[in-house]
C-alpha cells in the first residue's frame, strides 16, 4: 500500500512539473514575440530618423512615441522574466559540500553525497529523516 502511495506522490510531482514546463514554454514564446515587436519598433525609429535626415526635418515626436512603446514592451518582458524565474524547478543544496543540484538529483555531482529529498515538496532531508520537516510527509515507513 505504501508503494502505491509513493507512486501516486511521484506521479503528482511529474504532473506538476509538466504543467510548469508548459507554462514556462508559453511565457518564453510571449517574451520572444515582445522582443520581435521591439526590434520592429527600433527599425521604425531608424526609418523615421533617416527620412527626417533626408528631408532636413527632426521627426522627434514620432521617435519619442515609439521609444515609449518600446519601454512598455520592455516592462512586459521584465514581468515575463520574473514569472519564468519563479516557475523554474527548485534546486537543492548538498549538505556535505554546499554544491547546488537539481531537485531530481539523487547524488551530489560534486562530492557524490547521497541527496535525500521529500517526494511531496522537494525539501532536502537528513539521511535518517522519518518525516519531512517542511510538509510533514512520511519519509521512512518504519518511523516510530
Amino acid at each position: 500500500m505504501d508503494f502505491i502511495k509513493k507512486i501516486e506522490s511521484g506521479l503528482g510531482l511529474v504532473t506538476k512539473r509538466s504543467e510548469e514546463l508548459v507554462e514556462v514554454t508559453k511565457l518564453k514564446f510571449k517574451k520572444s514575440s515582445l522582443e520581435k515587436q521591439i526590434e520592429e519598433k527600433q527599425l521604425e525609429i531608424g526609418r523615421i530618423i533617416y527620412l527626417a535626415y533626408s528631408q532636413n526635418t527632426t521627426g522627434n515626436e514620432e521617435v519619442a512615441a515609439i521609444c515609449n512603446d518600446i519601454k512598455e514592451l520592455e516592462k512586459q518582458i521584465d514581468e515575463i522574466n520574473k514569472r519564468i524565474e519563479s516557475s523554474q524547478p527548485p534546486e537543492i543544496k548538498c549538505p556535505n559540500c554546499g554544491a547546488v543540484s537539481g531537485i531530481d538529483a539523487s547524488y551530489c555531482s560534486k562530492c557524490g553525497e547521497k541527496l535525500l529529498t521529500c517526494p511531496n515538496c522537494g525539501q532536502t532531508l537528513a539521511e535518517d529523516a522519518n518525516f519531512c520537516q517542511k510538509c510533514g510527509e512520511l519519509i521512512n515507513d518504519n518511523a516510530e
